[in-house]
Parts: structure tokens; sequence; C-alpha cells
């Protein structure tokens, strides 16, 4: 390997470091964001998405339930 081509691989090596760690204070970025006011919004999202579809699909199955013993 000569000396230019050593100094390419350290350059691409470089590079390719560089944008890992730019990708990597994103995620911290998010993160932090996360950790601050945005999980407000995140947590309301949660409760109202996930949270209140099990409980209307727990919900029609007691219902489901209770019919059947009835009837």
């Amino acid at each position: 390997m000569t000396t230019k081509q050593q100094l390419k691989l350290k350059e691409i090596k470089k590079l390719i470091g560089d944008r890992f760690y730019k990708q990597d204070e994103k995620i911290n970025d998010i993160r932090i964001e996360l950790a601050g006011i945005k999980v407000d919004t995140a947590y309301i999202k949660w409760l109202f998405g996930g949270l209140l579809s099990f409980i209307l699909i727990l919900l029609s199955v007691i219902i489901t339930v209770i019919f059947k013993l009835i009837g």
C-alpha cells in the first residue's frame, strides 16, 4: 500500500466515523427531547392510542362473554 492509498483510507475512515458520530448526536438529541417536554405529547399519544384501544377491546370481550352467559 502506498502512502497515498493509506491517506485515502484514513480519510474514508474519518468520514465514516464522523457520519456515525453525527447520527449518534441526532439520536441523543431525540432522547433529550423525549426526556423533556416532548414526553408529555408522546405519553398522551400512547395513552389515547394504545391504552384506549386495549380497553375497548377488553370491554367488547367482556360484553360478549356476559351475553354468552346470559343467552
